[in-house]
């Protein structure tokens, strides 16, 4: 992921695991759920 392509003057963050727009800091629920319970996947 690019972080350069991330505006920081935008209101949504995006995920950095699957790329969809999320207002978490870094990933959006599914991708912290995989991250914490990787079985879940």
């Amino acid at each position: 992921m690019d972080m350069a392509e991330v505006s920081e003057t935008t209101a949504v963050a995006v995920c950095g695991g699957c790329g969809y727009p999320t207002l978490g800091p870094d990933l959006c629920a599914y991708c912290q759920k995989l991250t914490a319970d990787p079985t879940a996947a």
